[in-house]
């Protein structure tokens, strides 16, 4: 999506213990010209759409896997 070079991981403390919240959050970067098709192919998949956010400036989608695992596409 032209936001850095390659691949990266970020890794982000959280303040509360684990109890619902994933362990590992990943942010998929399709880039605003693809995160519609992205999300829809992931659909296909078995993933399920959990909420579009449109705020702060970001436009993302979260979504979930099979399993109940969220990550976002941006």
């Amino acid at each position: 999506s032209g936001t850095g070079l390659g691949r990266r991981l970020l890794f982000q403390a959280v303040p509360e213990p684990k109890r619902t919240k994933n362990r590992l959050h990943i942010d998929l970067h399709a880039g605003p010209a693809d995160r519609e098709v992205t999300v829809k192919r992931l659909t296909a998949l078995g993933a399920s759409v959990l909420r579009e956010v449109d705020e702060y400036g970001s436009r993302h989608t979260t979504m979930a896997d099979p399993e109940g695992n969220e990550f976002d596409v941006q």
